[in-house]
């Protein structure tokens, strides 16, 4: 092993210690504590964005548990049954592949659902309803699972170095086209459009209720005057003002779901960035001879920027 193969991997041993530990750890408690939330009956019912938000937190658990722990011990220095186990290996790929896409998928779909949601469009908004939401997660999940089958029949597990590896050539290239498209870059590319959209109807919306405030406050001074001689009119005013306030409650819970999925795409983009750049790098310049040092740098990169892409879920 050269001197700088040893200088990173003793850095990985520290991350892995000190960072990946209690990020593991804080990842854990994180998701399960958004699925006890997301789960509720008020929150299911009132939202179709709650069931993606446990649709993500479901998918970023099986991410940390399968890809993220693994990677740990094996940094720590515990066997590695991915190397001598061919079965476990490849299970191991498909099912960390199909979370991370499931996450990045559902966490696109919250975005466009906070789009709908907020579009001055009425056919637009219908699209956010429970009769969608119903079909299209457990078809979303069976699309990408037949999809990540390939992993099965693309990897071997009789290379050496590793008890499973990419076969060379055609299929080699295939995976590397989708991690850098389908894996990284659309998912960015979504979440960025359709946020700029999002903040847009937003920003339309705020201006609207600015010029209506007046109408409704004459209104509801009108409604008050007769109050004051009509009983009918006090029913009217009791019940308008229950349902000004189940609409200000919902209002502000959809904000805080916007809110919140603003600040998920922000985070994936920090987290995932970073692998799609490498990713296309790695794709250029495929045909390149590198150097030991050279290699061993870019393999402590290629390392680094996965481990990112799984720290996601434990932050997210």
């Amino acid at each position: 092993m050269s001197t700088l193969t040893a200088y990173f991997s003793n850095i990985q041993l520290q991350l892995a210690r000190y960072a990946y530990c209690p990020l593991y750890a804080a990842g854990n408690i994180g998701n399960i504590l958004n699925l006890i939330v997301f789960s509720q009956a008020k929150l299911r019912t009132s939202s179709v964005c709650s069931w993606y938000f446990l649709a993500v937190s479901i998918a970023d658990l099986i991410t940390i548990n399968t890809g993220f722990l693994t990677r740990i011990l094996t940094y720590m220095g515990f066997p590695d049954p991915s190397r001598t186990v061919g079965f476990y290996c490849i299970g191991r790929v498909f099912i960390q592949s199909l979370s991370l896409k499931l996450s990045s998928h559902f966490l696109c779909s919250i975005i466009i659902d906070r789009f709908l949601v907020t579009s001055t469009s009425v056919k637009l908004r219908r699209i956010s309803s429970f009769k969608v939401a119903k079909w299209y997660v457990p078809l979303s999940v069976l699309c990408w699972t037949i999809f990540y089958l390939n992993i099965w029949v693309g990897y071997s597990g009789t290379q050496p170095g590793s008890a499973c590896k990419r076969q060379a050539g055609a299929y080699n290239l295939f995976i590397t086209i989708c991690s850098v498209t389908i894996d990284s870059t659309i998912p960015i590319i979504v979440m960025i459009t359709f946020s700029l959209l999002t903040l847009n109807n937003l920003h339309g919306l705020h201006q609207r209720r600015n010029r209506l405030v007046p109408i409704i406050s004459n209104q509801q001074m009108t409604i008050m005057g007769h109050s004051r001689t009509n009983a009918i009119g006090d029913r009217t005013q009791q019940n308008l003002s229950s349902n000004r306030q189940e609409r200000q409650e919902k209002k502000k819970f959809e904000k805080q779901l916007t809110l919140i999925s603003l600040i998920q795409v922000i985070v994936y983009i920090m987290f995932n960035t970073p692998n799609a750049s490498y990713a296309l790098y790695s794709f250029i310049t495929s045909s390149t001879i590198r150097s030991a040092d050279r290699a061993a740098i870019e393999s402590f990169i290629s390392a680094f920027v996965l481990v990112l892409t799984l720290i996601y879920g434990t932050v997210s």
